[in-house]
């Protein structure tokens, strides 16, 4: 399996990874599962669903844990560095809204601080497309349900 960096990476780069057939089914499992996600379609997702994004994002977080559990024998494989790095991703998104969460309690702050949710919430949902794009090459599917990011 080739695995190769996007248009936007150093077009040079190119890294082989030897996968056996546990790691392309939980690699199945994880794209599955974090493609069905709304929070990760912008599209899908209104100004007044916070809440329900973070919650979303916390079962993400759950399903990565689940399974790089099931990978602890292989903690220092590409997929379980790859599930690691959105999960590293999504505990940052948390503490940066928690952050504004407690900075602006005053209400004309309102605004300023849902623009800068939906900016790093953006950031994060590219992050985990791109992540799972990689994810999606060790499974040998395809991404469904996730428009291009």
């Amino acid at each position: 399996m080739q695995w190769t960096g996007g248009e936007n990476q150093h077009p040079f780069l190119e890294v082989t990874v030897k996968v056996d057939d546990r790691d392309k089914k939980i690699a199945r499992e994880v794209v599955i599962r974090l493609s069905d996600r709304r929070v990760l379609n912008a599209f899908e997702c209104c100004d007044d669903c916070i809440d329900n994004a973070l919650k979303s994002l916390q079962e993400i977080r759950q399903i990565l844990v689940n399974k790089e559990a099931e990978l602890s024998d292989k903690a220092d494989s590409t997929l379980y560095v790859l599930m690691d790095s959105i999960r590293d991703a999504i505990r940052q998104f948390l503490t940066f809204e928690q952050s504004l969460s407690g900075k602006h309690k005053i209400e004309h702050h309102y605004f300023e601080q849902c623009d800068m949710y939906f900016a790093g919430l953006e950031i994060l949902r590219a992050h985990i497309h791109r992540t799972l794009i990689q994810i999606a090459k060790i499974a040998d599917i395809e991404i469904p349900g996730i428009s291009q990011v």
